[in-house]
């Protein structure tokens, strides 16, 4: 699987730990697809296209 390195807030590390110790996810890793999967299913859900040009307003 490809690897991206990415910085995360005090917080979010706090968060993103927490469940991963929970028991509900099995790492770190897990939590974040997790995460990118609930972004990307709330984009698709009001429409945004990444690939669409940015309206400026």
């Amino acid at each position: 699987m490809p690897m991206m390195n990415v910085s995360l807030t005090a917080e979010q590390l706090a968060f993103v730990s927490q469940l991963a110790n929970s028991g509900d996810y099995s790492s770190a890793s897990e939590v974040v697809r997790d995460g990118l999967r609930l972004l990307e299913g709330l984009l698709n859900w009001r429409g945004d296209r990444l690939d669409a040009p940015q309206r400026k307003g």
